[in-house]
């Protein structure tokens, strides 16, 4: 485990590995590993990585990996599982690949290139640090370490681990709940670290990483004179008191804090010039009925866009290349003002449309 890699292009058609552009490789920490190899409930690996050394960026601070990596982070969770509303479960990474046979008589060009599979959630099984988790997903060798992810969501439950289709048509791996697992993930930043994200599915709230604070003003009352609060992207309304000494970052995002759901002073200043020529965001029609389009123009890289509805609601991310544009369907869209905010690189822009019917 030497250099982990994004926007990996095909293999060639027996198989050969082509490694992805050297901007999107990212150097394996070597000595950051923390592992457990005891069962099929309880086999997991962490480990870091440092920045690209041509961008000098992280994998999630690079916005041209907006296409495979969604919202740039999963949220972890142990709490819900696939399939309690109707949902599946989604195994998406990079496995070898031999079917259909390649040129070679054996792996063919989508060998080790990322691939994705969604099927049923199985089951649930173990306590202490085993659980395993399994489900009726197609995996391929190579696929561990891929994230067991809860269709349409950015939640992982688990770490894909084994494949055992052959034998009784199940695969596997570990849930986040293995104890030791989850206290590996808490702790690896060090002690004095509490989590906060607003929009985190957990139910339970201690601060961790499976179970964040969902407020700043919870996690501050909670938290000890010294501690690093980080505070995941989203918009937190709340009025913050802040009576001992705490650091707040944000790893990962914008994160707004506002007393009340009024929508950033900025958007609504801004919001006239979303149609000038030098603007990052063109959109029509607006007002909108059953759908509108959002064109990206004079971007540098790709684009990340998300719409936020009146109460500063994540309704919507999308991703765009420079100039393209994409048709959106809003006919589930409540009538009321919309809110866009757009991102590529170190380009930012606000502007605002209205649904009305």
């Amino acid at each position: 485990m030497q250099v982990y890699e994004l926007n990996v292009p095909m293999s060639t058609s027996n198989g050969g590995i082509i490694f992805a552009n050297p901007n999107d490789q990212y150097p394996v920490a070597q000595g950051s590993f923390i592992f457990e190899n005891a069962n099929e409930g309880d086999d997991w690996c962490i480990f870091n990585v440092n920045p690209n050394s041509n961008t000098g960026l992280l994998p999630y601070q690079n916005g041209a990996n907006a296409n495979v990596i969604n919202n740039r982070f999963f949220r972890c969770s142990w709490e819900l599982l696939p399939g309690t509303s109707g949902s599946t479960t989604r195994i998406t990474g990079f496995g070898k690949d031999s079917l259909p046979v390649g040129t070679g008589g054996g792996r063919n060009s989508f060998n080790a290139t990322n691939q994705t599979h969604v099927g049923p959630f199985d089951a649930k099984s173990g306590s202490g640090n085993s659980i395993k988790i399994e489900y009726t997903v197609d995996t391929e060798p190579g696929n561990s370490g891929s994230p067991v992810i809860i269709e349409g969501t950015n939640t992982t439950i688990g770490i894909h681990t084994y494949g055992d289709c052959p034998l009784n048509g199940v695969n596997g791996g570990t849930s986040f709940d293995a104890q030791d697992l989850e206290n590996a993930i808490n702790n690896y930043l060090g002690p004095g670290n509490v989590y906060v994200d607003v929009d985190h599915p957990s139910i339970f709230t201690f601060g961790s990483v499976m179970n964040p604070y969902h407020t700043v003003s919870g996690a501050v009352a909670n938290a000890s004179s010294g501690d690093i609060l980080k505070i995941v992207e989203g918009v937190y309304i709340e009025s913050v008191i802040i009576n001992k000494t705490l650091t707040l970052t944000a790893p990962v995002g914008l994160v707004v804090i506002s007393p009340s759901p009024t929508p950033l002073q900025q958007v609504t200043n801004r919001s006239s010039k979303s149609e000038n020529e030098n603007s990052l965001v063109a959109i029509h029609p607006n007002p909108a009925n059953d759908f509108i389009t959002i064109k990206i123009k004079n971007a540098n890289s790709k684009a990340t866009l998300r719409i936020y509805n009146s109460t500063m609601q994540l309704v919507k991310t999308l991703y765009f290349e420079n100039g393209s544009e994409n048709k959106i369907t809003v006919n589930d869209f409540a009538n009321g003002i919309y809110f866009i905010d757009a991102h590529s690189g170190d380009q930012s822009y606000q502007t605002k449309f209205v649904v009305s019917r």
